[in-house]
């Protein structure tokens, strides 16, 4: 009589762009034909397995990732309680999960996020996938809290960083992929780093367009209007010559909300390792994935192939310990 199975469960952990390693984990698992009965994931983990859940292949997320205007997706605003806004965001992600509830999922998954008013961590089974993906990914101060039944929600990396306990009950075996860092690791990124991504350079200047655009739909208004045209043409020549984007920047020394949000993501890091380290303490995964990448930031997507690559090379080196499980 042939031997059951374990009932195999996969946890992804959060990250941001990081989080894109989890692309290349699911394509190492499929070569291999390794099973998976269900997976939980946190911020960009629940991002991820809600795609491939969904009924995309690793091979089609990959491409969706490569193909992606990663800037068209970051709309900046003006801090208010939150810098990005989210229709872009929750725009795609509804496309691609064809908005699916989690009944139409397979394999099954589990979602976390953290209850903003007391810090409790919930688990999301049932209903709409895309509303709880968007409240995983709800990074307090980046993005607004998502509203679920009427409770605002955040992004689980708070509480539940590498969401290894959801699986607890449901699986034999439990492999968890922790893109976290440590306190130590994330002071060399912060350092080392002198170049900085494309990516986060573009999200400046499209900030620094936007806000001049408004500035000069300010002059437009019927007050302004008021002021003798040859005034006005004057004032509005000028402020075009003096304030390009690259002079703006410069006298904001890169104090633009793309900056404040890679500052906030710098220190949720510190946050989201310590409480992984913890993690797996009380809640011990069969085996840990840990892919890694040279001092590069939370909002470098246009890093992406090196990221997914990153996460391919990681289950390779964890393959043989994976197959033992089987």
């Amino acid at each position: 009589m042939k031997k059951k199975r374990p009932t195999i469960g996969l946890a992804l952990s959060g990250g941001f762009a990081k989080g894109l390693a989890h692309v290349g984990v699911l394509k190492v698992f499929e070569e291999n034909d390794i099973p998976i009965d269900y997976i939980s994931g946190t911020s960009m983990g629940s991002m991820i397995g809600g795609l491939y859940c969904s009924g995309l292949s690793p091979e089609q997320i990959e491409d969706i990732i490569l193909t992606t205007e990663w800037h068209g997706l970051f709309n900046f605003t003006m801090p208010k309680n939150y810098l990005i806004r989210k229709f872009a965001i929750r725009k795609l992600i509804k496309r691609l999960v064809k908005d699916k509830s989690f009944s139409q999922l397979k394999p099954k998954l589990f979602v976390s996020g953290t209850r903003l008013k007391d810090g409790q961590k919930i688990v999301f089974n049932s209903g709409n996938l895309t509303k709880a993906i968007m409240a995983s990914v709800s990074l307090p101060g980046i993005l607004k809290p998502e509203k679920v039944n009427g409770t605002e929600i955040v992004d689980g990396g708070l509480v539940d960083p590498l969401p290894v306990a959801s699986l607890k009950e449901k699986c034999d075996k439990i492999i968890a992929v922790d893109i976290s860092v440590t306190y130590k690791e994330q002071l060399l990124r912060t350092s080392h780093v002198t170049d900085r991504s494309r990516l986060v350079k573009e999200l400046k200047e499209d900030f620094v367009r936007m806000q001049l655009k408004n500035l000069k739909d300010f002059f437009k208004h019927q007050k302004f209007k008021k002021i003798p045209l040859l005034f006005r043409t004057i004032l509005v020549k000028t402020l075009e010559y003096v304030f390009t984007p690259a002079a703006v920047l410069d006298l904001m020394a890169g104090r633009t909300p793309p900056e404040i949000a890679e500052t906030i993501l710098q220190s949720y890091t510190i946050v989201m390792g310590r409480v992984s380290d913890l993690t797996l303490k009380a809640y011990n995964a069969d085996i840990v994935i840990q892919p890694t990448s040279k001092y590069t930031g939370w909002f470098e997507f246009d890093k992406a192939e090196e990221f997914i690559k990153g996460g391919e090379k990681a289950a390779k080196n964890q393959l043989a310990a994976i197959k033992k499980l089987l």
